[in-house]
C-alpha cells in the first residue's frame, strides 16, 4: 500500500493589529523587505506579511460602505481606537414627503403594475373617428367630452370599467350599494364606458343610485367636484330629457331649524308649518355634459332643460335631428279658405328648400340659455348645419361670444384615407378612362370616398359663410368688447388631420368628371 502522507502548516503568529503598530515598525517591515533580506525571506513570511499590510484605506472603506450602507458596522466606541470612518447615512427612499420634510407612509405591500400609474388622455387615447353613412359607430367614444380620464387600454382598470358598463343592469342590482362608494374621477369615467359599451345606457335611477350622498348612505362619495356627466346614448333609451332636468336637481325639506330637527307643534290646536320643497343642483360644479347619439329626442324638451345648463362650457349634441319644436307635425296641415297651411313651423320639404327658419330660431334660443358655452360638438349634424351660417340664427356676438370650438365632422372617414398609405391613389388614378369602362366610378371604394367629399366640400362651404358672419357679428360690438380678448373666429373642426386627406379632397376636385356640389 502507498505511505500516507501528512502535511505540516506553519500557524501564523498572532500580533496585534497593523493600525496599532507603531510607525517605526512599520517602517522598519518595509525596510527588511527591500532589500538584500528580501531573497532570504520565505513564502510563509510574505504571505503573513501581506495579510497584515493590505488593509483598504479610509476613502475605500467609506466608498464601500456608501455602496452597501446594510454593511456590518463597528461599535462607536471602537471607531475611535481602530481609527476608522464614520458610518454614512443609508440612502433615503423614493416616495412621498410631508411638510416637514419626512417620508409619508405608503400603502403596504409591492409597489402597483406601472400600466395602473399610466394616465392616457381623452384625445389621444379615443378620436372621434368613424361612423359611417348608415350611422354604424365603429369608434366607442364618438361624441365623448374633453379632458376625462381615460385608462390605458391594456390596463386592469380598463378592462373592469369595461366589464362593469357591459353589466351595468346586473350591477345596479346586486351592488347597488358599493357603486356610490367610487371616487368621483371613476363615476365620471364609468359613464363614459356605459355610453360606448352598453346599448340601453343608464337610466334615471341608476343616476340616482351612484350619487348617493353621505346623508343617503355611509360611505357614499356623492357628487362633490365633477364636472364632467356622459349620458350621451341613454337619451331617449333609458331615460328621457324630463328625466335629466329631474336627475340634475335634488330635493329637500323645509321647515328643518338649525339644529337639524324638524319644528312639531306641541300641542294639536297649534298650525302645523307648512314644509315646501326646495330645488337644489344636484353637480353644482358641472361645466361639460354630452347628450350624443340619442334614439328619440325633442328640442324643446332641450330647451326646457338648457334653463339648468347655464354654467356648462362643453355641450355635445352629435347626431341630434334637425332643430324643430315640432317634428311630428311636417307632414300635417290645416285647410283654409287660401289653401292648405302648413300645421309645424317647418314642413316635408324645407331641407330641400334649404328653409331652416326654424332650425335657426331654436339654436337661438339654446344659445341664449347656454351663455358660458365654449365648445360644441355638432359631429354628424351635417343634415341642418347650413343653420349655423343664418343671419337669425345662434347669438354668435352675444351669448355665444366665447364660443370657440365647434365641432362638425360627418363622424367617419373612408377606410381608403384613414393612414398616408392607403389606396386613394389608385381609386382615383387618372390614366383610367371611365368612358371606357364606366363602372369604375362606381365601384364601392370610389362611392364611399366621392360621397364624403362631396359632404365635405359643403361643409367647407358652411364652414367659410359662417365665419364671414361671426367675425361681422363680433365685430359690430362695442370697442370695448371686442378688446376685451375674443377671437373674431371659431374653429371649426371637421374631425380629421393629415396632409394626405387634403391632398385627396383637391385630387378628387380636380380629375373627377361628377361636379361635387
Amino acid at each position: 500500500m502507498p505511505k500516507k502522507r501528512t502535511f505540516q502548516y506553519s500557524k501564523p503568529t498572532s500580533g496585534p493589529h497593523p493600525s496599532l503598530a507603531s510607525s517605526s515598525k512599520l517602517d522598519s517591515s518595509k525596510h527588511s523587505m527591500s532589500g538584500s533580506d528580501a531573497t532570504t525571506t520565505s513564502v510563509n513570511e510574505l504571505i503573513r506579511h501581506l495579510r497584515q499590510t493590505q488593509i483598504a484605506p479610509a476613502e475605500a472603506q467609506r466608498s464601500q460602505l456608501q455602496e452597501d450602507p446594510n454593511a456590518h458596522t463597528v461599535h462607536p466606541s471602537l471607531k475611535a481606537i481602530l481609527d476608522l470612518p464614520d458610518t454614512p447615512a443609508p440612502r433615503p427612499r423614493p416616495g412621498m414627503r410631508n411638510s416637514e420634510g419626512r417620508r409619508a407612509r405608503g400603502p403596504a405591500g409591492p409597489p402597483p403594475p406601472k400600466s395602473w400609474l399610466k394616465r392616457r388622455s381623452e384625445g389621444a387615447a379615443h378620436n372621434a373617428r368613424t361612423s359611417g353613412p348608415d350611422h354604424r359607430v365603429t369608434d366607442k367614444h364618438v361624441g365623448s367630452l374633453p379632458g376625462v380620464y381615460f385608462p390605458d387600454e391594456r390596463s386592469l382598470e380598463h378592462l373592469v370599467l369595461k366589464s362593469l358598463a357591459k353589466n351595468w343592469q346586473w350591477h345596479t342590482r346586486y351592488d347597488q350599494f358599493h357603486l356610490a362608494s367610487l371616487p368621483v374621477r371613476h363615476k365620471e369615467t364609468l359613464l363614459t364606458y356605459i355610453s360606448a359599451y352598453n346599448n340601453r345606457g343608464i337610466d334615471a335611477a341608476g343616476i340616482d343610485l351612484l350619487f348617493l350622498d353621505q346623508s343617503e348612505l355611509d360611505g357614499a362619495t356623492g357628487s362633490e367636484g365633477l364636472t364632467h356627466l356622459d349620458i350621451g346614448t341613454s337619451v331617449g333609451r333609458a331615460i328621457t330629457l324630463k328625466e335629466i332636468k329631474e336627475a340634475l336637481t335634488k330635493r329637500t325639506m323645509d321647515g328643518i331649524n338649525s339644529s337639524g330637527v324638524e319644528d312639531v307643534p306641541e300641542s294639536w290646536d297649534e298650525d302645523m308649518p307648512l314644509i315646501a320643497s326646495l330645488s337644489m343642483s344636484r353637480f353644482p360644479t358641472l361645466t361639460h355634459l354630452s347628450l350624443s347619439n340619442p334614439a328619440n329626442v325633442s328640442w324643446k324638451g332641450l330647451l326646457s332643460l338648457s334653463q339648468h345648463l347655464a354654467t356648462l362650457t362643453h355641450l355635445a349634441l352629435a347626431f341630434w335631428p334637425i332643430p324643430s319644436v315640432t317634428p311630428n307635425s311636417k307632414t300635417a296641415y290645416r285647410e283654409s279658405p287660401a289653401g292648405n297651411i302648413d300645421y309645424g313651423a317647418s314642413n316635408f320639404y324645407s331641407t330641400a328648400d334649404d328653409d331652416f327658419s326654424e332650425a335657426a330660431g331654436v339654436l337661438k334660443r339654446l344659445s341664449k340659455a347656454t351663455y358660458c358655452l365654449q365648445w360644441l360638438d355638432l359631429t354628424g349634424c351635417c343634415e341642418w348645419l347650413h343653420v349655423l351660417r343664418e343671419h337669425d340664427g345662434p347669438d354668435w356676438g352675444g351669448a355665444w361670444r366665447g364660443l370657440e370650438t365647434v365641432k362638425v365632422g360627418q363622424g367617419w372617414i373612408p377606410t381608403c384615407l384613414e393612414t398616408p398609405d392607403s389606396e386613394w391613389r389608385q381609386i382615383y388614378d387618372v390614366n383610367i378612362d371611365p368612358w371606357i369602362d364606366p363602372s369604375l366610378l362606381f365601384t364601392a371604394p370610389k362611392n364611399e370616398i366621392m360621397t364624403w367629399a362631396g359632404e365635405e366640400n359643403r361643409i367647407s362651404k358652411t364652414v367659410n359663410k359662417a365665419n364671414s358672419i361671426i367675425r361681422s357679428a363680433r365685430i359690430s360690438q362695442t370697442s370695448e368688447k371686442v378688446g376685451s380678448g375674443q377671437k373674431e373666429k371659431v374653429t371649426f373642426d371637421r374631425g380629421w388631420e393629415g396632409w394626405w386627406i387634403e391632398d385627396a379632397l383637391d385630387h378628387i376636385s380636380r380629375t373627377t368628371l361628377i361636379s361635387l356640389p
